[in-house]
């Protein structure tokens, strides 16, 4: 039989099971509307073909290399922060999916 306590913690995870492809789906379609819109409105930050290009046909002013350079860095610790927080996600997930298998494995 499974605890009150337990089965409360079910319909919780249920609930946010459910919620799940509405919130992947809204995340997914943000970071594509951002690349787009990056691309679009900056595309020296997301299209590394034309700064190449910008770069071997000398049309790339000074200013605009060394911002590069500067946004380069900052960009790779955000994305060593941002895959630091997945991996937090991983454990906390993992955690979880654990004491499912507990409260199955105590109900039968």
């Amino acid at each position: 039989m499974v605890r009150t306590r337990d089965q409360n913690f079910l319909e919780r995870r249920k609930k946010l099971n459910r919620l799940w492809p509405i919130v992947g789906t809204a995340l997914t379609a943000t970071l594509v509307l951002l690349y787009i819109l990056l691309f679009i409105r900056t595309p020296k930050l997301v299209n590394p073909y034309l700064v190449m290009e910008l770069i071997h046909t000398g049309q790339l002013a000074d200013g605009s290399l060394q911002l590069l350079a500067l946004i380069c860095p900052v960009a790779i610790i955000f994305l060593f922060l941002t895959v630091g927080v997945v991996i937090l996600f991983g454990f906390g997930w993992y955690k979880t999916e654990k004491r499912y298998l507990r409260i199955i494995e105590g109900s039968q």
